[in-house]
C-alpha cells in the first residue's frame, strides 16, 4: 500500500462512518488503461502520487459537493484531466515545453481538481500541487503544497484527530456531508454544522 492508498484508505473510512452523502459523491477507480492512454495523449508521465490517488478515486461522481478535501477544489476523472489540460495548456496554438513558471499555464502542469475555472495542479517536474487561477496563472508559493501526497495525508490526519488543514476543520452537516470550514464562519451555510471531537473521529 503506497502512501496516497493509506491516506484515502483513512479518508474513505472516517467519510463512510460520520459523512456517508459526501463518501457516495467520490467516484470508484478510474481504469489503468486509460490513465495510460491519457498520458500517451498529452505526452506526460503522471507522478506516481496523482495514479495512485486516480486507482482509488476517479474524480467525483457527484460534483454538487465541493467540501469533499480542505481545499475545496472537487477532483477530476482522468477524462476531465485531459479535457482540462487541453483547454488550458495551449499556448498560440501549441504547447510551449520552454515557457516560464509565471505564464499563465505550463504544459507540464496537470489539472487534478477544479472549480468555476480555477485548479489544482500538479507540476510533473518536481511533484509540487499549486493551484492555477484563470485571471492569474499558476502559483506554488506559500500555502501550497509539496505534492499530493502530501496534501492526502494532511487531510486524513485532520479527519481523524479533528484538527485543521489551512485554519479549515471538518465538519458534517445533517445530511451527512463533510465541511472544511473555518471556526469563525460556522453561521451562515443555511444548515447545521458540527464539528467532530478528536475523540469521536478518531
Amino acid at each position: 500500500m503506497t502512501a496516497v492508498t493509506e491516506s484515502w484508505a483513512r479518508i474513505d473510512a472516517w467519510l463512510r462512518e460520520h459523512a456517508p452523502a459526501t463518501f457516495a459523491k467520490l467516484a470508484p477507480p478510474a481504469d489503468q488503461a486509460e490513465i495510460a492512454r491519457v498520458q500517451d495523449e498529452m505526452e506526460l508521465k503522471f507522478p506516481q502520487d496523482l495514479v495512485d490517488s486516480l486507482l482509488c478515486h476517479d474524480g467525483m461522481a457527484d460534483y454538487s459537493d465541493i467540501y469533499v478535501l480542505p481545499e475545496h477544489y472537487p477532483l477530476l476523472s482522468v477524462a476531465q484531466i485531459l479535457e482540462h489540460w487541453h483547454d488550458n495548456g495551449v499556448i498560440n496554438g501549441q504547447h510551449d515545453d520552454q515557457a516560464s513558471e509565471t505564464q499563465w499555464f505550463h504544459p507540464r502542469w496537470i489539472p487534478i481538481a477544479s472549480i468555476e475555472g480555477d485548479s489544482q495542479i500538479i507540476d510533473t517536474r518536481d511533484g509540487r500541487l499549486g493551484e492555477h487561477f484563470s485571471d492569474q496563472g499558476g502559483y506554488f508559493g506559500p500555502g501550497t503544497w509539496t505534492s499530493l501526497r502530501a496534501y492526502l495525508s494532511a487531510t486524513a490526519e485532520a479527519l481523524l484527530n479533528g484538527t485543521d488543514v489551512k485554519g479549515r476543520y471538518p465538519h458534517v452537516d445533517e445530511n451527512g456531508e463533510v465541511l472544511w470550514v473555518e471556526l469563525a464562519d460556522t453561521e451562515g451555510w443555511g444548515r447545521t454544522l458540527n464539528r467532530l471531537p478528536a475523540e469521536v473521529s478518531a
